[in-house]
This record gives structure tokens, C-alpha cells and sequence, in this order.
């Protein structure tokens, strides 16, 4: 009997490679989801650092124009921290898209692979009957042979 051979195998290898494809572009999304979250942080221990040198200024002599130049200061930086959580959360929901996709190339690939599973176990079924009804005939023709042998000593 012929060796087993799946139609599908190309598109398997397709789909390998589409997942593969997929992970790295999750493997990017969530370095720069890292990178964001570290400015992102990094601007809000300024904001922190700021205010407390506004806390420390204002106990000793604070003018009004030093007040106007922290508050414009403070306002820039929260500004600053704002866009950078909204960029933050920009790369999250970029790298869940992509997470998403990821498992979707992995379903896709999985599907195909349990049909030639499925294919193969059928296609072992069919090997092993076609080999039994081989064997069966084989003791059928052994079986008339020693017969005719028989009949043909008598």
C-alpha cells in the first residue's frame, strides 16, 4: 500500500509560518508596550519629584512668579504624563489585537493538524484492513492448495 500523504501539508507549513509571523509581531507590540510604560512611569516620578520641589519651595520664600512658573511646570508635566499613559494604553490594546491574532494563527494551524490526525488514524484503518483481507486471502489460497493436493493424492 502507498505511503500516507496529506493534501493539506502546504497549508500547514503556511499556517506555521503565519503563526510564527504573528509572534513575533506580539513579541514586538509588547516591547513596546515595556518601552511606554517605562516613560510613562518615568515621567510620573518627575511629576512626583516636581511637586515635592514645589512642597519644599513653597514652605521657604515662594513668590508669585515662581508659584505661576511651578504651576505652568506642574501643568506640562501632567500633560506630558497624560499622553504618555494614553500612548501606554495605545500599545496595550495594540498587543492584545496582536495576542488575539496570535491565537487565531494557532487555532487555525491546530484545526488543520487534528484533520490530518484525523486522516492519518483513517488512512492507518484502511492500511490495516487491506493487509488483513492480503493475509486472509493468502490462507484461502493456501487453504484450496492443500486441498487440491490432497484430492490429487487420494
Amino acid at each position: 500500500m502507498k505511503s500516507f500523504h496529506f493534501p493539506l501539508e502546504i497549508v500547514i507549513e503556511a499556517r506555521r509560518a503565519q503563526e510564527t509571523e504573528k509572534r513575533q509581531q506580539l513579541a514586538l507590540a509588547l516591547e513596546k508596550q515595556r518601552d511606554a510604560t517605562a516613560r510613562s512611569s518615568e515621567a510620573a516620578r518627575t511629576l512626583d519629584l516636581l511637586l515635592q520641589t514645589i512642597v519644599t519651595a513653597s514652605i521657604e520664600r515662594f513668590s508669585v512668579s515662581n508659584r505661576e512658573r511651578f504651576w505652568a511646570m506642574r501643568q506640562a508635566q501632567e500633560k506630558i504624563c497624560t499622553e504618555l499613559l494614553v500612548a501606554e494604553q495605545e500599545c496595550a490594546r495594540l498587543t492584545e489585537e496582536k495576542r488575539t491574532a496570535v491565537l487565531q494563527a494557532r487555532r487555525n494551524r491546530e484545526l488543520l493538524e487534528r484533520l490530518k490526525a484525523a486522516r492519518h488514524s483513517a488512512w492507518e484503518k484502511d492500511a490495516a484492513h487491506a493487509e488483513q483481507h492480503q493475509f486472509d486471502e493468502f490462507a484461502m489460497t493456501r487453504r484450496h492448495q492443500a486441498a487440491q493436493q490432497e484430492s490429487a493424492l487420494c
